[in-house]
Protein backbone atom coordinates (compact mmCIF):
# COMPACT_ATOMS: atom_id res chain seq x y z
CA UNK A 1 0.00 0.00 0.00
CA UNK A 2 1.18 3.47 -0.92
CA UNK A 3 1.15 6.77 1.52
CA UNK A 4 -1.60 7.63 0.70
CA UNK A 5 -3.53 4.48 1.12
CA UNK A 6 -2.03 4.22 4.27
CA UNK A 7 -3.87 7.38 4.76
CA UNK A 8 -6.84 6.84 3.68
CA UNK A 9 -7.03 3.16 6.07
CA UNK A 10 -5.65 5.24 8.99
CA UNK A 11 -8.52 7.42 8.41
CA UNK A 12 -10.82 4.97 7.79
CA UNK A 13 -9.99 3.36 11.15
CA UNK A 14 -10.31 6.97 12.82
CA UNK A 15 -13.76 7.43 11.25
CA UNK A 16 -15.04 4.20 12.67
CA UNK A 17 -13.36 4.44 16.14
CA UNK A 18 -14.95 7.82 16.04
CA UNK A 19 -18.14 6.39 14.99
CA UNK A 20 -18.42 3.85 17.65
CA UNK A 21 -17.41 6.37 20.72
CA UNK A 22 -20.51 8.28 19.58
CA UNK A 23 -22.89 5.05 19.21
CA UNK A 24 -21.35 4.03 22.65
CA UNK A 25 -22.41 7.15 23.82
CA UNK A 26 -25.94 7.18 22.57
CA UNK A 27 -26.52 3.80 23.66
CA UNK A 28 -25.75 3.93 26.66
CA UNK A 29 -26.42 7.66 27.96
CA UNK A 30 -27.09 7.51 31.71
CA UNK A 31 -30.78 8.63 32.93
CA UNK A 32 -31.76 10.10 36.46
CA UNK A 33 -34.34 10.48 38.42
CA UNK A 34 -35.81 14.09 38.77
CA UNK A 35 -35.97 15.62 41.90
CA UNK A 36 -33.20 14.35 43.72
CA UNK A 37 -32.69 14.28 47.94
CA UNK A 38 -36.58 14.63 48.46
CA UNK A 39 -38.22 11.93 50.18
CA UNK A 40 -41.08 11.11 47.80
CA UNK A 41 -44.74 8.86 48.47
CA UNK A 42 -45.38 5.71 46.82
CA UNK A 43 -49.31 4.90 46.16
CA UNK A 44 -50.53 2.20 44.80
CA UNK A 45 -52.79 3.01 41.79
CA UNK A 46 -54.25 -0.32 40.81
CA UNK A 47 -53.99 -3.44 42.83
CA UNK A 48 -50.47 -4.97 43.57
CA UNK A 49 -50.87 -8.94 42.86
CA UNK A 50 -48.44 -11.48 43.30
CA UNK A 51 -48.82 -14.54 40.93
CA UNK A 52 -46.96 -17.84 41.19
CA UNK A 53 -46.05 -20.38 38.63
CA UNK A 54 -49.09 -22.70 40.25
CA UNK A 55 -51.40 -19.95 39.46
CA UNK A 56 -52.38 -18.81 43.29
CA UNK A 57 -52.28 -15.31 43.70
CA UNK A 58 -51.70 -12.34 46.82
CA UNK A 59 -53.33 -8.89 46.36
CA UNK A 60 -52.49 -6.11 48.01
CA UNK A 61 -54.73 -2.45 47.67
CA UNK A 62 -52.07 -0.24 49.33
CA UNK A 63 -48.58 0.81 49.83
CA UNK A 64 -49.72 3.58 52.02
CA UNK A 65 -46.21 4.34 53.92
CA UNK A 66 -43.77 3.90 51.17
CA UNK A 67 -41.60 6.30 49.87
CA UNK A 68 -38.83 6.90 47.77
CA UNK A 69 -35.67 9.19 47.22
CA UNK A 70 -33.38 9.68 44.74
CA UNK A 71 -29.77 10.56 46.21
CA UNK A 72 -27.86 13.51 44.11
CA UNK A 73 -24.83 11.05 44.75
CA UNK A 74 -26.14 8.19 42.28
CA UNK A 75 -29.53 10.13 40.78
CA UNK A 76 -30.18 6.77 38.24
CA UNK A 77 -31.07 4.81 41.17
CA UNK A 78 -34.08 5.68 43.71
CA UNK A 79 -34.95 3.03 46.47
CA UNK A 80 -37.27 2.75 49.04
CA UNK A 81 -37.43 4.87 52.23
CA UNK A 82 -39.93 5.22 55.56
CA UNK A 83 -41.84 8.54 56.25
CA UNK A 84 -38.12 9.84 57.78
CA UNK A 85 -36.37 9.01 54.85
CA UNK A 86 -34.40 6.13 55.79
CA UNK A 87 -33.68 3.12 53.78
CA UNK A 88 -36.42 0.83 54.43
CA UNK A 89 -38.67 -2.04 52.48
CA UNK A 90 -41.65 -0.74 50.84
CA UNK A 91 -45.23 -1.47 53.10
CA UNK A 92 -48.07 -3.81 51.49
CA UNK A 93 -51.19 -3.46 53.02
CA UNK A 94 -54.47 -4.58 52.69
CA UNK A 95 -53.46 -7.92 51.22
CA UNK A 96 -55.80 -11.01 50.50
CA UNK A 97 -54.60 -14.81 49.02
CA UNK A 98 -56.64 -17.29 46.76
CA UNK A 99 -55.18 -19.96 48.58
CA UNK A 100 -57.92 -20.24 51.04
CA UNK A 101 -55.80 -19.23 54.36
CA UNK A 102 -57.60 -16.77 56.42
CA UNK A 103 -55.16 -13.98 57.27
CA UNK A 104 -52.02 -12.28 54.76
CA UNK A 105 -49.23 -10.25 55.46
CA UNK A 106 -46.45 -8.83 53.58
CA UNK A 107 -43.28 -7.88 55.29
CA UNK A 108 -40.15 -6.60 53.31
CA UNK A 109 -36.43 -6.62 54.81
CA UNK A 110 -34.61 -4.83 52.35
CA UNK A 111 -34.82 -1.04 50.71
CA UNK A 112 -35.20 -1.92 46.96
CA UNK A 113 -33.22 -0.51 44.23
CA UNK A 114 -35.16 1.50 41.48
CA UNK A 115 -32.25 2.00 38.48
CA UNK A 116 -33.54 4.16 35.67
CA UNK A 117 -32.15 2.68 32.55
CA UNK A 118 -33.93 4.77 30.11
CA UNK A 119 -36.87 6.94 30.68
CA UNK A 120 -39.85 4.37 30.03
CA UNK A 121 -37.27 1.56 31.85
CA UNK A 122 -36.86 0.64 35.06
CA UNK A 123 -35.08 -2.44 36.98
CA UNK A 124 -36.25 -3.42 40.68
CA UNK A 125 -33.76 -5.13 42.43
CA UNK A 126 -33.03 -5.76 45.99
CA UNK A 127 -36.03 -7.17 46.93
CA UNK A 128 -36.60 -9.87 49.43
CA UNK A 129 -39.93 -9.95 50.88
CA UNK A 130 -41.71 -12.72 52.88
CA UNK A 131 -45.87 -13.33 52.16
CA UNK A 132 -47.33 -14.75 55.43
CA UNK A 133 -50.44 -16.99 55.03
CA UNK A 134 -52.88 -18.08 57.41
CA UNK A 135 -50.76 -16.75 60.39
CA UNK A 136 -47.27 -18.83 59.07
CA UNK A 137 -48.70 -22.00 57.79
CA UNK A 138 -47.28 -20.85 54.31
CA UNK A 139 -45.07 -18.48 54.13
CA UNK A 140 -43.68 -17.46 50.64
CA UNK A 141 -40.14 -16.60 50.27
CA UNK A 142 -39.51 -13.86 47.38
CA UNK A 143 -35.48 -13.27 47.97
CA UNK A 144 -34.04 -13.39 51.28
CA UNK A 145 -32.12 -10.30 52.62
CA UNK A 146 -28.70 -11.96 51.51
CA UNK A 147 -29.74 -13.27 48.18
CA UNK A 148 -32.46 -10.69 46.95
CA UNK A 149 -34.54 -10.83 43.64
CA UNK A 150 -34.54 -8.42 40.78
CA UNK A 151 -37.50 -7.36 37.94
CA UNK A 152 -36.46 -6.39 35.19
CA UNK A 153 -37.93 -4.01 32.26
CA UNK A 154 -40.66 -2.20 34.05
CA UNK A 155 -42.31 0.46 33.18
CA UNK A 156 -42.44 4.40 33.92
CA UNK A 157 -44.59 6.93 32.16
CA UNK A 158 -43.04 10.76 33.43
CA UNK A 159 -46.36 12.14 32.60
CA UNK A 160 -48.01 10.14 35.63
CA UNK A 161 -45.03 9.26 37.31
CA UNK A 162 -46.66 5.67 37.26
CA UNK A 163 -44.32 2.91 37.89
CA UNK A 164 -45.85 -0.74 36.12
CA UNK A 165 -44.26 -3.96 37.38
CA UNK A 166 -43.59 -5.87 34.38
CA UNK A 167 -45.50 -8.97 34.85
CA UNK A 168 -43.60 -11.01 32.10
CA UNK A 169 -40.31 -10.94 34.64
CA UNK A 170 -40.31 -14.18 36.70
CA UNK A 171 -38.20 -14.34 39.41
CA UNK A 172 -37.68 -17.51 41.99
CA UNK A 173 -39.43 -18.13 45.18
CA UNK A 174 -39.26 -20.87 47.90
CA UNK A 175 -41.87 -21.97 50.24
CA UNK A 176 -41.78 -23.11 54.38
CA UNK A 177 -44.87 -24.79 55.66
CA UNK A 178 -48.18 -25.77 53.44
CA UNK A 179 -47.69 -24.23 50.53
CA UNK A 180 -48.59 -24.70 46.64
CA UNK A 181 -44.91 -25.88 45.69
CA UNK A 182 -44.43 -22.66 43.29
CA UNK A 183 -40.58 -22.42 42.48
CA UNK A 184 -41.46 -18.60 40.53
CA UNK A 185 -43.53 -16.04 40.30
CA UNK A 186 -44.05 -12.37 38.43
CA UNK A 187 -45.90 -9.41 40.17
CA UNK A 188 -48.47 -6.82 38.28
CA UNK A 189 -49.74 -3.36 39.16
CA UNK A 190 -49.37 0.14 39.39
CA UNK A 191 -47.66 2.76 41.88
CA UNK A 192 -47.45 6.73 41.34
CA UNK A 193 -44.07 7.80 43.09
CA UNK A 194 -44.38 11.86 43.90
CA UNK A 195 -47.55 13.80 45.36
CA UNK A 196 -48.97 14.51 41.82
CA UNK A 197 -48.52 13.13 38.34
CA UNK A 198 -45.79 14.58 36.39
CA UNK A 199 -44.21 15.64 39.78
CA UNK A 200 -41.39 12.45 39.17
CA UNK A 201 -39.71 11.96 36.19
CA UNK A 202 -36.72 10.37 34.35
CA UNK A 203 -34.66 12.02 32.26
Amino acid sequence: MNLTGKAKGIAAVGAMVMGLAVYSTTAFAAVSWHPTDTNEPVTAKTNIVFTDNRGNTVTCTSTNGSNALAPSSNPSVAHTTNSSGTAAGPVFSGCSNSFGLSGTSVTCSNSWNATARTSTSVDISNVACNISLGGGICVIHAGTSTSPVTVTGNGWNNTTSQLTANSNSSFAVSESGFCDGATSATESGTVQIGSSPGSVTIA
